[in-house]
């Protein structure tokens, strides 16, 4: 399985939509940390930067200030014959 910054990053946009679905609210960076096993703050932090650059999301600084900009991807069903 890929491991490299973009899947890391991927994984931790999905743990934020989970987060968010279930609470209401975006998770704090330490609780971010918490669910992926990641012990530095400022990694996490790192791939949210990231995020940020592709357009993933939007974070204004505070405590729980992310809020995810993606839009779903449409789900495509083919008829089989």
């Amino acid at each position: 399985m890929e491991r490299g910054p973009e899947h890391r990053a991927n994984a931790i946009l999905g743990i934020i939509v989970d987060y968010v679905n279930h609470n209401h609210y975006p998770p704090t960076v330490r609780e971010i940390c918490d669910m992926t096993g990641i012990a530095s703050t400022s990694l996490v932090d790192g791939y949210m930067s990231r995020l940020e650059k592709d357009g993933s999301i939007e974070n204004d600084g505070g405590s729980r200030a992310i809020r995810v900009t993606l839009e779903p991807s449409p789900i495509r069903f083919e008829k089989r014959d």
